[in-house]
């Protein structure tokens, strides 16, 4: 029996093979059938594309201000209209007004899965839902592709804080971007990796956008992915090499969270604003290598790492600069590995060299801390030492008779340098801060303001709760309306004349002054009551006043409005009488 079980079995499983054999040329001829469809369906679509759609007033000012050629301006049409023929690949697209947003993550070739994120906070900021319309999509990419890398930094500052749901507008805190930078942990990319990145190893915990600038500007692997980003865009939007040849502005802008939406709730009357740049980490990590400012550096960081503090190393704690970053493997080659990647670095002798970030004695930190990271004893090559600096400025213009450096001529020749491509001097920074670096001093900011849960920035909520209020209130009122209409209308022919409607404005200005009345009374009543400075005797008093003061008032109005009735009668009249027939209907 089991062997008859077993014949039957390799005799089923030849005949499933046999047909799997015969049935391979047909898949292969439909699988053959679609793909020349599917080229059939792009080629038709190029050859019947319609042309770009009509811009919007804002979006044809950004486009002459980019100066593109129709040429240009085709080509992003047509990446666009290929975008709706992947999204429609059973049809044929001859005009593209709008795409899913799903699909614009087409626009990245490579390293896609990493900058996704990114792609989205974009969208976020330019306030966009599931569909992203032609004058969106020229007006969010064309104004990202166009930020430069300081402007880039402002952009990711905004899209981390949108991300992670930050209740803090104006700053980030250490935590918040290590649970950004977290899924770029095991990122296969090394320019994307951030492992080796430990930001409770850095000195602050409040990043504001120009702190964060300068960390994005030390550390190039956080801004990577957002420049990736640009690139691909770029590359379609028209092309690289347009952007490689455009102009770029003249200083960097301050990038908002209103800056992709087209429609913004604030307006600069100035334009643009410019960003206030600082170097307050970059110029003492630039400047020298001996720690100094110890009061301030136990002040910034003593509740680092659980109270534990943190080593001097350099001005950014005990974070590895970015030259070890790209000498450290990932941390599944393990410890051997990192230590044969620095051990080239570090050399034979570098207790005898000049050691770069060394805490010493004069700077040293809690005995809690234990011993100093082993890249603190990585060497510095001195801008003196530097063979890729051109030679030496000529100090005749500098100096003075006795051969000393006048600090008024070298103020009068920093301030007509050219600052492009200009490479440091010999004579800056002074000698005195050559070898030192001072720790950022704390600022005393205040306690930060409340703001309010919703996302940021704040929707137009209030604005659709009192539209909504008003069509509620608006149907409610409608009977009443019925019923006066149909009192005032004598003749009953579902009008009202002048004279029928000169009745209705004297009736409702009567009713409009009695409410007014009893409204102010009883409100200054109220608050008077609730005043628990004001005697008894003194706010009946006060309250007798001010209804009598309210009472006059009223009354001198209705003494101008019976004096002058019929003129502004009938002003009312003609702007009631919408279709000026004469006559008023119940619609109007």
């Amino acid at each position: 029996a089991n062997l008859l079980r077993g014949r039957r079995g390799n005799v089923m499983q030849g005949s499933q093979q046999h047909e799997e054999q015969q049935a391979e040329p047909e898949r292969r001829v439909d699988a053959a059938i679609r793909v020349v469809k599917a080229a059939c369906r792009r080629c038709l679509g190029r050859s019947l594309k319609a042309s770009p759609p009509e811009v919007c007033e804002e979006v044809d000012a950004l486009i002459k201000s980019f100066k593109f050629s129709p040429r240009d301006l085709l080509r992003i049409h047509a990446k666009f209209h290929q975008l709706k023929q992947v999204e429609l690949h059973d049809q044929v697209v001859t005009t593209a007004t709008e795409v899913q947003a799903s699909s614009l993550e087409n626009l990245v070739g490579h390293r896609r899965k990493w900058v996704l994120v990114l792609l989205r906070g974009l969208l976020q900021l330019g306030e966009c839902g599931d569909t992203i319309t032609w004058d969106e999509f020229l007006w969010i990419f064309l104004r990202f592709c166009a930020l430069n890398e300081v402007e880039l930094g402002q952009a990711l500052f905004v899209i981390i804080a949108k991300e992670v749901e930050s209740q803090t507008v104006h700053y980030l805190c250490s935590h918040e971007l290590q649970d950004f930078f977290w899924a770029y942990r095991n990122c296969p990319y090394k320019s994307f990796n951030t492992e080796s990145m430990d930001f409770e190893k850095l000195p602050l915990t409040r990043y504001y956008p120009s702190d964060f600038c300068e960390l994005v500007a030390r550390f190039p692997r956080l801004l990577n992915p957002l420049i990736h980003l640009q690139q691909s865009l770029q590359a379609c939007m028209p092309s690289a090499d347009y952007w490689e040849s455009s102009d770029q502005a003249s200083f960097s802008r301050k990038i908002t969270y209103e800056f992709f939406l087209m429609s913004p709730r604030r307006v600069w009357l100035h334009g643009d604003p410019p960003f206030r740049e600082t170097c307050d980490m970059l110029a003492p990590d630039a400047l020298g290598a001996q720690p100094v400012n110890k009061d301030q550096w136990l002040l910034r960081t003593a509740a680092a790492q659980s109270g534990r503090g943190l080593w001097q190393v350099s001005v950014w704690g005990e974070q590895p600069p970015p030259e070890v970053l790209d000498l450290l493997p990932h941390s599944s080659k393990g410890e051997k590995a990192k230590e044969e990647a620095l051990s080239p670095a570090l050399g034979p002798h570098t207790q005898e060299s000049t050691l770069r970030h060394r805490v010493t004695k004069h700077a040293a930190p809690s005995p809690a801390l234990g011993e100093p990271p082993p890249f603190a004893a990585l060497p510095v090559v001195a801008w003196g030492d530097r063979p890729d600096l051109p030679p030496p400025v000529a100090a005749e213009r500098m100096a003075v008779p006795e051969g000393r450096i006048s600090e008024a001529n070298l103020a009068l020749m920093a301030s007509t340098l050219t600052e492009e491509d200009a490479p440091p001097r010999d004579v800056l920074p002074p000698r005195w801060m050559r070898h030192h670096t001072t720790a950022p001093a704390p600022v005393r900011r205040g306690s930060d303001h409340p703001l309010p849960p919703p996302a940021i920035p704040t929707p137009r909520r209030p604005l659709v709760k009192l539209e909504q209020m008003r069509k509620e209130l608006h149907e409610r009122l409608r009977p009443f309306v019925e019923v006066s209409f149909r009192h005032h209308d004598s003749k009953g022919n579902g009008t009202l004349d002048k004279a029928e409607a000169s009745k209705m404005f004297a009736d409702l200005v009567a009713e409009m002054t009695r409410l007014i009345q009893e409204i102010g009374g009883k409100a200054m009543r109220n608050r008077c009551r609730q005043s628990e400075e004001v005697e008894e005797g003194t706010t009946h008093a006060f309250t007798s006043v001010t209804t009598q003061a309210l009472r006059a008032q009223l009354t001198a109005q209705l003494s101008e409005y019976r004096a002058k009735k019929v003129v502004r009668d009938e002003a009312a009249f003609a702007i009631l009488d919408a279709n000026k027939d004469g006559l008023l209907q119940f619609a109007e």
